[in-house]
């Protein structure tokens, strides 16, 4: 690997068990380059950012690291992260994010080397990341052998602009095909008499877009435990919202929707997806529209609701358009062999 800049040094961080001084460093990278690809608020507060992290650590295999200059200040930070099942232990996802400043330093290549060691180390074969469609990354990926493999979409609604007689309608047109569903909904985590249907159900994203190395995951009960102790550590609000076929009591679509607490403006859409047998119904737009409701009547100060969509999800995106979510940011989810990219980095 290329040799850093005088001074500059780069160590690794234990993001459980850092200090919060720690984790702000790194978070003032990473909010560089938040700020630097959407410019336009509400953003992302300091703490929750390092209550996600140190939350998301529980859930996940990662490892993390901290570039700093000869001063102390922070440069950028690189992230091995990697789902835990047994469906997808291949995979390995990769972020490094360089301040605007201190780019074309050998700064990033660095980062890449080590957290894609680490991936390595924990015996991953397949690496996944992700870089702004012309931005400052697409040429080093593309000379890393990372090929593009589908689009990923951050769309945003801003949500005085909500046309509610859509909505309205939407609930609607339910009532008449949708007969024989019924839509029920908590706060927080599952009700105890709905968490073995509601782990099933979280299984209905293996029928979303996913990549090409993807292996359908089994959603247990253990695994819902797992995820809703990780969003408890983090401090967000959630709700979430599903379709009930009331003729065999399954849970057959689902939607959530979670806020910032900090930042009350700001709202995040979560997973929605409807079980392939019971699609054509409506069942998608009544969740969305009776949850975005309930979240314009309930959270007066929120002002924005953000969400990722695979740009190949033509059908999820369809129905964002509809809502009025508009592209903010796009960016190339790309794939490649981690043992090539390791060589071609010279670990």
């Amino acid at each position: 690997m290329s040799t850093l800049p005088a001074g500059c040094t780069v160590a690794a961080v234990d993001v459980r068990t850092a200090p919060d001084e720690v984790l702000h460093e790194m978070f003032t990278v990473a909010t560089q380059i938040e700020q630097e690809d959407v410019p336009e608020p509400p953003f992302v507060p300091a703490s929750e950012w390092v209550a996600e992290l140190r939350a998301d650590a529980g859930i996940q295999d990662r490892a993390d690291w901290l570039a700093r200059d000869a001063d102390g200040a922070p440069l950028g930070v690189g992230h091995f992260y990697a789902t835990r099942s047994v469906e997808n232990r291949h995979r390995a996802r990769l972020v490094v994010q360089v301040a605007p400043g201190a780019r074309r330093q050998s700064i990033g290549t660095n980062l890449l080397g080590l957290v894609a060691g680490a991936a390595l180390d924990a015996e991953r074969t397949r690496v996944q990341t992700w870089t702004t469609t012309a931005g400052p990354g697409a040429a080093f990926a593309d000379a890393l052998g990372l090929l593009v493999e589908d689009e990923l979409e951050l769309n945003r609604l801003r949500v005085t602009e909500v046309d509610r007689s859509l909505t309205a309608a939407w609930v609607a047109r339910a009532a008449e095909r949708a007969v024989g569903y019924e839509l029920v909904g908590w706060d927080g985590r599952c009700p105890t008499a709905l968490r073995e249907r509601y782990a099933a159900a979280r299984e209905l994203m293996n029928t979303a877009p996913q990549t090409s190395d993807h292996v359908d995951e089994v959603f247990t009960v253990d695994k819902l435990d797992e995820l809703e102790d990780s969003w408890d550590e983090a401090g967000l609000p959630w709700w979430t919202l599903c379709a009930r076929h009331q003729g065999s009591g399954r849970l057959v679509g689902y939607t959530e929707l979670a806020f910032s607490d900090e930042e009350p403006s700001l709202g995040y859409q979560g997973d929605t997806a409807v079980d392939p047998a019971h699609r054509e119904r409506g069942l998608g737009r009544w969740l969305k529209a009776a949850l975005l409701e309930r979240a314009i009547e309930e959270r007066p100060a929120l002002r924005v609701v953000d969400t990722y969509n695979a740009g190949s999800n033509d059908a999820m995106i369809a129905i964002n358009r509809e809502l009025g979510f508009q592209v903010i940011l796009r960016t190339e989810r790309r794939q490649g062999d981690l043992a090539e990219l390791v060589a071609r980095l010279g670990r």
